[in-house]
Order: structure tokens, then C-alpha cells, then sequence
């Protein structure tokens, strides 16, 4: 059921709206994603994890795009919001999601947990 809800849920969004509204759409989520990385960011510390494992954990735990896509699209079903009003909280649900997780992977990945790579090296004499 969860694919047939994000299918629905992201058909119902309006590109031209987010655009039409960078703003809104930047204030959103300059207002879902720094408050929601900075809660996790204590949890690692206190357990001794290193920094750069708190910052990729928090960054990846960041999104909460379910609750976000549901409670607009319950706003948008009850008449409660319209459509682009609905289309640049999803934007903003979906950009939350994705920009963290980006970040995380290109700044903060604990390279130290990764297994280490076998050189494809010939041996000798071959």
C-alpha cells in the first residue's frame, strides 16, 4: 500500500507552484531540516560514537518524509490547504529527504566502519 500512497501523494504535487514560491519553499525547509539534524546529533555523542558517525546518523535520520506527506495530504483532502500550498509542503518534505541524505554521503561517511577494498593485485610470476 505504502508505493500506491507516494505515487498519489507526489502526482498531486505541482512543479509550477514550487516555483512560482522559492521562499516559502527555502523557509520550510530551512525550518524542517537543521531542527530536526540537530536532534539527533546528541545521541552518538553520548554513546562515544566518533563525530563524523553522529553527523552522517543524524543527517540520514533527518527526513521524516512519511508523517510530512501524510499530514499534507490530509490537509489537502480536507480542503484545509489547496493545491500549491500542498505542492511546496511536499516539495519541502521531499527536498528534506533528499539533501540530508546527499550531504551525508558525500561529507560524512565514516569511511573507517566500510570493509576494506582487496587489491586486485596479480601474484607474482603470472
Amino acid at each position: 500500500m505504502t508505493p500506491f500512497f507516494f505515487i498519489r501523494a507526489g502526482y498531486l504535487v505541482s512543479i509550477p507552484a514550487i516555483v512560482t514560491a522559492p521562499i516559502a519553499f527555502l523557509a520550510l525547509l530551512l525550518g524542517r531540516s537543521p531542527p530536526r539534524a540537530s536532534q539527533y546529533i546528541p545521541s552518538p555523542d553520548f554513546f562515544g560514537s566518533p563525530h563524523v558517525e553522529g553527523m552522517y546518523s543524524a543527517l540520514l535520520m533527518s527526513s521524516g518524509l512519511a508523517f510530512g506527506a501524510i499530514a499534507s495530504l490530509y490537509g489537502l483532502s480536507h480542503g484545509i490547504i489547496d493545491r500549491s500550498q500542498y505542492s511546496v509542503l511536499v516539495g519541502a518534505v521531499i527536498a528534506s529527504g533528499i539533501i540530508p541524505t546527499m550531504v551525508a554521503s558525500n561529507f560524512f561517511v565514516p569511511h573507517h566502519l566500510l570493509p576494506k577494498a582487496k587489491s586486485a593485485e596479480l601474484p607474482e610470476g603470472e
